[in-house]
């Protein structure tokens, strides 16, 4: 690592995330903390995966030095480590679910490990949903949100299913 990467600001999901979760948060809407929006035009790294389904809107980031327009209906993922810049304001519509390697390293959760979106062999950052995508995205998100809202102590379980 040169002396450029070590002054690059690494973020932890329960410091930048939205409700102080320590391995796993979903959030729907637009809502950033006050240290999400200092993030803007800032090099950062988060140490943390993050899954974004992009419903309306658009904005601008880079990940890894290459360019990406976010549209509406895509799906955005990165990994841990990966250098990010958020060049322009957050669309208006999306959900995100963000996990730690804590979270995929619990008893049940780590087949979760071997899902292509994880293992991410082309590098790839995006992928654009057809409408039959898009509901299905949409649903099941409904569902995790629902049982992520509930709090008990059997929701780590239930949303790992």
């Amino acid at each position: 690592m040169n002396a450029t990467e070590t002054n690059i600001p690494v973020y932890s999901l329960e410091k930048s995330g939205r409700d102080g979760a320590q391995h796993f948060e979903i959030a729907e809407g637009q809502v950033l903390t006050s240290q999400q929006k200092e993030l803007f035009f800032v090099p950062h790294r988060n140490d943390f995966y993050k899954l974004v389904f992009v419903k309306q809107g658009s904005s601008r980031h880079w990940i890894d030095l290459v360019p990406y327009t976010v549209k509406p209906n895509a799906f955005y993922f990165s990994s841990p480590q990966q250098l990010m810049l958020k060049e322009d304001s957050p669309c208006s519509r999306v959900i995100s679910l963000c996990f730690t390697d804590e979270f995929l390293n619990l008893e049940g959760n780590r087949v979760l490990r071997e899902l292509p979106i994880i293992l991410n062999p082309n590098n790839g950052h995006e992928l654009i949903l057809s409408d039959g995508d898009m509901e299905f995205v949409e649903d099941i998100s409904a569902k995790i949100i629902a049982e992520y809202r509930q709090n008990n102590d059997w929701r780590n379980s239930m949303l790992t299913a």
